[in-house]
C-alpha cells in the first residue's frame, strides 16, 4: 500500500524592477525567470527523491528508505560483482521488467569509466553512448546494458539501480 500525502514544494527567484522596465516588450526575459523557477524545482524533487529525509515536510527517499534493498560494496569502489549483485537484488524482488537504469553521482561516473570489469578483458563497467537517445534525454551511457544517468543529486560513490517506472511523485496542481 501506498500513502500519498500533500507536501508542498516553493522556489523564487529575486528580480530587480529594473529588469522588469528594461524587459517589458520582451519575453525572453519571463521565460528565462520562468525556466529558472521549473529547473530549481526540478532538482529539489530529485533530491528528495534520492536523499529525503521523511520528516516534516520532505518525502523519504530511496537511500533512507528501509524496504528499499541494499547491496554493500565489495571494496572502496564499485566493482562488476557489485554491478551483478545489485542486478541480481532487483530480479529478487520481482522488479526487473520496464524501466531500468543505473544512477549515480558524476563522480562515480568517472570511476566506473577507468574500472574494468576484470582483467584483461579492455572492457569498462561504464560505457559511454555511441549516440544521444531522444527518448532518454540525460542518458550519457549504459552499465552492462543498461542506460545509465549521472545526477549531482546521488551522493558520491553511491550507485543506484531500479525500475524508475516505480518512482511516483503525485502532484496536486499545476507548476
Amino acid at each position: 500500500v501506498v500513502e500519498y500525502r500533500p507536501r508542498t514544494i516553493a522556489s523564487r527567484t529575486p528580480i530587480t524592477r529594473r529588469l522588469l522596465i528594461q524587459s517589458a516588450e520582451s519575453l525572453d526575459v519571463e521565460m528565462e525567470l520562468r525556466q529558472d523557477l521549473v529547473r530549481s524545482i526540478a532538482i529539489e524533487l530529485d533530491r528528495a527523491a534520492i536523499n529525503g529525509s521523511g520528516t516534516g515536510n520532505e518525502p523519504l527517499g530511496l537511500m533512507n528508505n528501509s524496504d528499499v534493498p541494499e547491496v554493500s560494496l565489495s571494496g572502496s569502489s564499485v566493482a562488476w560483482s557489485d554491478v551483478v549483485d545489485m542486478e541480481s537484488q532487483v530480479a529478487l524482488n520481482n522488479a526487473d521488467i520496464n524501466r531500468l537504469h543505473y544512477l549515480m553521482d558524476p563522480t562515480t561516473r568517472g570511476t566506473l569509466k577507468t574500472t574494468s570489469v576484470d582483467t584483461g578483458s579492455g572492457e569498462f563497467i561504464f560505457n559511454n553512448l555511441e549516440q544521444v537517445d531522444p527518448n532518454r534525454p540525460g542518458a550519457t551511457g549504459t552499465v552492462n546494458g543498461y542506460l545509465s544517468f549521472a545526477s549531482t543529486t546521488v551522493p558520491q560513490k553511491a550507485l543506484l539501480f531500479g525500475n524508475w517506472a516505480d518512482l511516483v511523485f503525485a502532484e496536486f496542481g499545476v507548476m
